[in-house]
């Protein structure tokens, strides 16, 4: 089966839930036009990356809520479906997630397990690791979504969604561009 994917490079604006909403919207609706059946966003896509003490503001986690209801109701009615970076509450803490879904509804969503701590990185202070690994399927083809530092550590979990026959994986993520990060991630 061929399917046709996007994959939007976007900027989100830490905090600018609306303008972020609106800049989603657009290339969403843009991968539509193109023929795309799934549109793949960065990690914490809404809500912006880093969202640091924002995150503990119970109005913002709201309102991020309102956002994405009305995120996933419009990506139905263009007729695509989408990977996106958001929050989702875990067993004691907030999760960093990234969220599928198909036909304007939530299917699920897996959580990231390694949270970088070091440098700019201060995620280990926001979300709880997620242990779990979460496998979806997509016309027929199992995959996975992994988050930025799961895809470059060995074991889990990569070698879960291996196990799990996933056909393909998804790695959304929001490292920062410097010189030479594609050698490095090439290494």
């Amino acid at each position: 089966m061929e399917l046709l994917l996007a994959l939007a490079q976007v900027n989100p604006h830490v905090g600018a839930l609306e303008k972020n909403l609106q800049t989603l919207l657009a290339h969403a609706r843009r991968a539509a036009e193109a023929g795309a059946r799934l549109v793949i966003f960065p990690e914490l896509a809404l809500t912006g990356y880093p969202p640091e003490d924002l995150l503990h503001k119970p109005l913002f986690l709201d309102q991020l809520r309102a956002v994405e209801r009305r995120f996933h109701h419009a990506l139905g009615e263009l007729g695509i479906d989408a990977v996106y970076g958001s929050i989702r509450h875990g067993g004691s803490g907030l999760i960093n997630a990234g969220v599928f879904v198909r036909d304007g509804r939530e299917e699920g969503f897996a959580g990231k397990r390694w949270l970088p701590n070091f440098g700019v990185f201060d995620e280990q202070r926001y979300f709880e690791s997620c242990a779990s690994v979460r496998g979806f399927a997509y016309h027929g083809m199992p995959f996975g979504i992994t988050i930025c530092e799961d895809l470059w550590r060995t074991g889990d979990p990569l070698a879960s969604l291996a196990r799990s026959e996933a056909t393909f994986v998804i790695n959304i993520n929001a490292s920062p561009y410097h010189i030479r990060k594609q050698r490095e991630r090439e290494a």
